[in-house]
């Protein structure tokens, strides 16, 4: 299990997800990254004072989470650099934070943090300086930096237009602390690196209820356990526990305890009062229950900080296993409750929804926090390693793609049009293009066209990475774009001319008349098929890149020699992911395949799975274009995450996907997430080396 952490020092540099109050600060263009932002900075609205820099990156990176991070932020106290430096991680004194852990992400970027812990108030008019860094091999990428300190912070929540009572009330806290010590001291920057104490690490066990703790020793280093890391009151209360058992502590050490929660109703809120979010869980790793489990889902009900009391919550249970649904209510007046699945023996996917529901048990919608529809959407995974594709793959899958492939790449690509438009990101050159691509029988206009970009520094002796991005199901254009030391084709997935699909509706309304995704009658010929054509163009795509900017340099020559050889990745969320699965399954050339929220993975879900609620109807042929059977052919080192309550792209059939593939690869599942919402999600992950 993957755990958020807090290092063991005073103003540890951590990654988690806290509950900081967020503070009106604008967004900080990127400088030497276009795909890399600093957000802003917020501060502790409740126990140790903390100061938080949140930072976001586009998912078109190549990004690597955890102890081996290629990304996060760096920070150094400002008295410790110039006044105009710019720090990187080769400046002295710089503290590198890698991204261990997600805040949240989207098909487009992910959000992550730096925090700075128990700052004792001589420190909060001290500027901290962020930057967020992104690592490619030996060479990095820069956000602009910021600067900030606990003092600034408050002070822009005093001086914003409608700053909450709470807000007002730390923000006068800290200025008055602030000013107690005194201004006139000086202090030396590097004491904010320097002063350590033995303060405990603080991971998540979800195998505890969310109003208990615990607190033990392990390797001299103590340790507090706390079901959800996001509430303060949790770790306040076991920090208060330690300071009074610390003398007792010693090796092997272990003691459990638990805090009071006082719920305030949901009818005591009032309309500025953040909103609720029925927060959901599992009592262990959701990815990891073995056939003899029982599960135990556990719901909170939170509005911001503060427990809230509702009179129930309504779940309904659907079990692959044994193919039933179970609905019901349960008391939540305390603001939890937990359901609990009896063992079946068998594998599969547990499924939960549930929802707020007043003393009627009717459903609560006003202030409050929905998934779909619902307020929790999630789901636990009975021997997931078992999960494997409902259908047997058909016996001639490879070959039917080879023979594709062959007549595909029979003829030398030829470029309808490269013209070069107006960037939206300086230092980028932008340009529209289209090929030919004759994919179906009788077929004279197939196209495939997109949006391309690159920076204006590449060229043979500045090389660039190259990608291919795929977004999303929609019958439209696809868009621009932009990533630091890459040539990036964001491709569309239809035929259709882009330019003039923007700028004339009556054309675009035309095309989607062809559009037979969802038509049984084409589905029912693995040649007839509309994924047909689209995987054609997209594989004519990536060749297009390669042959542009390789040494072929064909078109006008401009590109020649630009990729560095290395680098060639494929990315994309949902129908994008898709894709990009099948372009990293049948061009060896792509390196690194980054997909999220994979359709299309098991698309018959036979033997009780849950079906996509969003899949045409399902045919023998489609079995050819079905994600999970592509697995097998792909070589790179691939990242899929996914959320545990999709109903789109269900999750047995991503894990089947997982499973099926034999390269270098990482699951990442986020509880409280769903197709289209991540709400305070709980990321759980999986890592398993090349099987070739």
């Amino acid at each position: 299990m993957k755990f958020k952490r807090l290092l063991s020092v005073l103003l540890s540099v951590i990654l988690l997800v806290s509950c900081f109050t967020g503070i009106g600060v604008a967004s900080v263009a990127t400088e030497d990254g276009e795909s890399l932002t600093v957000i802003g900075a917020s501060i502790r609205i409740s126990g140790v004072q903390g100061l938080r820099f949140v930072g976001e990156i586009s998912k078109e990176n190549v990004l690597i989470t955890g102890e081996d991070a290629n990304f996060g932020f760096i920070l150094i106290p400002q008295t410790m650099i110039g006044k105009n430096e710019k720090i990187t991680v080769e400046t002295a004194g710089v503290r590198a934070v890698p991204a261990k852990k997600l805040l949240t992400e989207t098909e487009e970027y992910c959000q992550f943090s730096a925090v700075l812990t128990e700052i004792p108030a001589e420190f909060y008019g001290s500027d901290i300086v962020a930057r967020v860094y992104f690592r490619q091999g030996e060479a990095y990428t820069y956000s602009t930096q910021i600067s900030r300190s606990i003092k600034t912070v408050a002070e822009l929540i005093l001086s914003a237009e409608k700053p909450t009572d709470q807000e007002l009330s730390v923000a006068r806290q800290v200025m008055a602390a602030y000013e107690a010590v005194g201004t006139d001291i000086l202090v030396n920057a590097e004491d904010i690196w320097n002063l350590k104490v033995k303060t405990p690490t603080v991971v998540e066990d979800f195998s505890l209820a969310p109003n208990e703790f615990y607190l033990k020793v392990e390797n001299e280093q103590p340790i507090i356990g706390v079901f959800n890391q996001s509430i303060d009151l949790a770790v306040n209360s076991a920090n208060a526990f330690w300071k009074e058992h610390k003398s007792e502590l010693e090796e092997g050490y272990f003691q459990k305890s638990n805090f009071v929660i006082k719920p305030v109703s949901y009818t005591e809120l009032t309309a500025s009062d953040p909103k609720i979010l029925v927060y959901g869980g599992t009592d262990k790793n959701a990815l990891l229950y073995t056939t003899d489990d029982e599960i135990t889902f556990r719901f909170s009900c939170y509005s911001g900080e503060t427990l809230v009391s509702v009179p129930y919550i309504k779940y309904e249970i659907y079990n692959e296993a044994t193919g039933m649904t179970s609905r019901g209510y349960v008391d939540a007046s305390s603001g939890t409750a937990t359901v609990t699945v009896s063992a079946t023996g068998k594998v599969g996917a547990v499924y939960v929804d549930a929802s707020a529901c007043d003393a009627s048990k009717n459903k609560i919608t006003e202030n409050i926090t929905t998934i779909d529809g619902y307020h929790f959407r999630g789901s636990a995974i009975v021997d997931s390693q078992s999960i494997t594709m409902s259908v047997e793959t058909p016996s001639d899958f490879d070959n039917f793609w080879n023979t594709q492939k062959t007549a595909l790449y029979s003829s030398p690509i030829e470029i309808i049009e490269m013209v070069e438009k107006q960037s939206g990101k300086s230092g980028f050159k932008l340009f529209y293009v289209e090929l030919k691509c004759n994919v179906y029988s009788g077929e004279t206009d197939g196209i495939v066209s997109g949006y391309l970009t690159y920076p204006i520094s590449a060229s043979s002796s500045s090389k660039i990475n190259l990608r291919v991005a795929f977004k999303g199901y929609s019958f439209s254009a696809s868009s621009p774009s932009y990533n630091a030391g890459a040539a990036t084709f964001s491709v569309c997935a239809h035929s259709i001319d882009c330019e003039l699909a923007i700028s004339d509706s009556s054309y675009l309304s035309e095309q989607e008349k062809k559009n037979t995704i969802f038509d049984k009658t084409a589905n029912s010929n693995r040649e007839t098929a509309y994924f047909r054509g689209m995987i054609m163009r997209d594989l004519q795509a990536a060749r297009f890149m390669m042959e542009y900017f390789g040494e072929k340099g064909i078109g006008d020559g401009k590109g020649k020699g630009f990729w560095n050889g290395t680098n060639f990745i494929a990315s994309g969320g949902s129908q994008g992911a898709f894709q990009a699965i099948a372009v990293a399954a049948l061009d060896e050339n792509i390196t690194y395949l980054n997909v999220s929220i994979p359709w299309m993975c098991d698309v018959k879900a036979a033997n009780g799975r849950r079906k996509s609620d969003f899949i045409m109807d399902y045919t023998s042929a489609l079995e050819y274009y079905d994600t999970t059977s592509f697995a097998h052919l792909i070589t790179c080192k691939t990242r899929v995450s996914f959320s545990l309550g999709d109903a789109t792209a269900p999750v047995s059939g991503v894990i089947a996907f997982y499973n099926a593939l034999t390269c270098e690869k990482t699951l990442v599942a986020s509880q409280n997430a769903s197709h289209s919402a991540w709400l305070q999600p709980t990321e759980y992950e999986l890592r398993e080396a090349s099987q070739h």
